[in-house]
């Protein structure tokens, strides 16, 4: 069944001030609490919280405030009369609910992050400060977009928005406050800034999926000004990991996990950090806040312990052994036990100790049942039992032609008109700007990297309609066994998402994203 998120539905208000002694809540066995405590379990899964003293979640009877957060006690409420609402828009209302629990999550990460102690509720006839107009549009994003990481997709709220107003009998406009229609306004211009975030978000995975990690990096660091989530900030190490690897050509290939993948063996030409060890200390940064989110987030463990491989220092050579002793002390699933087994196998073989190497890489090619590991693993016993690097082959492709009349091959910036140009990063030394392009059958992007070198353009066309094939004639809703059997010959990289997986083929320059195990949109890049 098709999920929805709700689109950013109001500015919704936050209590820090001590609930009120008359409110009476649900107990944990009514229909009601389960539903909402079920939305919330699945939220702290979406943005990867496991850390001790978040908020309890309670359902209120009362009709007085919609939802808040209070500080004392940390506790989130949700009005039993909201949450029917949002039950009533049926398959949607999952998504209204996880959004409006995100929206109060944030809150609680603000008064964490900010110590920030104010009270106003939804119903109050306050003035509505500038400030706390911008912590509820930053909840608002934070809500909507990680609903979207949990699979639903945007709707528009002006219908739930007059269902608030009529169960709660509101009137359209109140006292020092913005009127209904101005609530719109606001929903209207959160929501065209999330769909933005999203956009980004997707058009990074897809450059992490193909191997253009410079790209990728500009993309993760953009979204982390707005939304900082364990899955970000390793996604972001990740891609600076193997930014640092194409640069440096290492023979071996490392099990980075913002997929099951060896890095791609690419030259984005550019580095964009002072050093080598300054790019691996960056990464370790992201890879620990992850951390910090969930100490028991595998992808970051095994990421963390790659970029100490890598800063290759003798100060880390006690830290990678005692990192090994703890990771295989967790219970771990086989194919996690092969990644394990490999880092093993790398860390012998910088030793030059290659026997105890390829036991390593025996156990974990026994273990794993990931084709992309198996893999990796292969390549790494062929560079063992050569001696030297093995060299990445060279590829030969062709682009797919005439989608929606755009030969990627050809294009250039300058012949191109976009509907929009956002800057990602302006600094003293380079600016990274995405262009935007909205056509019949696809939507056209192209990241640009200007500074005091030449310009790097990467473009990128996301297919949408289903009357665009590939060459293969792969299109959308074609299934991922189909797309197996089209491709059966070629290497592919599978990059994990929360809400589906991006697989990419370096041969043909294409990716395709899969949700329920079925293709909704499929790319094709030129650099």
């Amino acid at each position: 069944m098709k999920r929805h998120i709700i689109a950013s539905l109001f500015i919704l208000i936050t209590f820090t001030q001590k609930v009120k002694g008359q409110d009476t809540f649900l107990d944990s066995t009514h229909p009601d609490y389960i539903f909402a405590q079920d939305c919330y379990q699945e939220l702290q899964a979406i943005i990867g919280e496991t850390r001790l003293n978040l908020p309890q979640l309670l359902v209120s009877q009362s009709k007085e405030s919609i939802a808040l957060y209070t500080s004392k006690p940390n506790q989130i409420i949700i009005e039993q009369a909201t949450l029917n609402i949002c039950k009533n828009f049926g398959e949607n209302g999952r998504g209204m609910l996880i959004y409006l629990l995100g929206h109060e999550f944030r809150h609680f990460k603000q008064q964490q992050e900010k110590n920030i102690n104010f009270a106003t509720s939804y119903l109050s006839t306050n003035t509505f400060l500038s400030a706390q107009k911008q912590l509820e549009v930053e909840a608002d994003q934070y809500g909507i977009f990680a609903a979207y990481l949990g699979g639903y997709s945007m709707i528009d709220i002006p219908p739930f928005l007059d269902s608030i107003y009529k169960k709660y009998e509101l009137s359209e406009t109140l006292d020092n406050y913005p009127s209904l229609m101005q609530r719109k306004a606001f929903s209207e211009k959160a929501t065209k800034h999330v769909k933005e975030l999203i956009n980004i978000y997707e058009i990074g995975n897809y450059y992490n999926a193909m191997g253009y990690y410079l790209p990728a990096v500009a993309c993760y660091q953009y979204l982390l000004r707005f939304i900082q989530t364990k899955e970000l900030h390793n996604n972001l190490g990740s891609v600076i990991l193997g930014l640092v690897l194409s640069h440096e050509r290492f023979p071996f290939y490392l099990p980075i996990e913002a997929d099951w993948t060896p890095c791609i063996q690419r030259r984005d030409g550019l580095f964009l950090f002072e050093s080598k060890n300054i790019a691996l200390e960056t990464a370790l940064q992201h890879f620990e806040q992850a951390l910090a989110y969930d100490n028991k987030y595998f992808p970051a463990k095994i990421n963390s312990f790659c970029a100490l491989f890598l800063m290759q220092t003798a100060s880390n050579t006690k830290a990678l052994q005692e990192r090994l002793v703890v990771l295989k002390l967790f219970s771990l699933t086989k194919d996690q036990k092969a990644t394990v087994a490999c880092l093993e196998g790398l860390w012998h073989a910088a030793k030059n100790e290659n026997k105890l190497a390829k036991n390593a890489f025996d156990k974990a090619k026994n273990w794993t049942t990931k084709l992309s590991l198996k893999q990796l693993i292969k390549h790494n016993i062929k560079v063992l039992n050569k001696g030297t690097s093995i060299q990445a082959p060279q590829i030969s492709y062709s682009l797919q032609q005439s989608l929606d009349n755009i030969d990627l091959s050809t294009i250039s910036i300058q012949n191109q008109s976009f509907d929009a140009v956002l800057t990602l990063y302006q600094g003293e030394d380079y600016s990274v700007k995405l262009h935007h392009k909205k056509l019949l059958k696809s939507k056209l992007s192209c990241l640009e990297i200007e500074g005091t070198f030449e310009p790097e353009y990467w473009w990128l066309q996301r297919i949408h309609k289903k009357s665009l094939q590939t060459q293969q004639n792969i299109e959308i809703g074609s299934s991922i066994e189909q797309l197996q059997n089209a491709y059966k010959k070629a290497p592919f990289y599978g990059h994990v998402l929360k809400n589906g997986e991006v697989i990419s083929y370096p041969q043909t320059h294409q990716a395709f994203q899969i949700k329920n195990l079925k293709i909704v949109e499929w790319a094709i890049e030129s650099h």
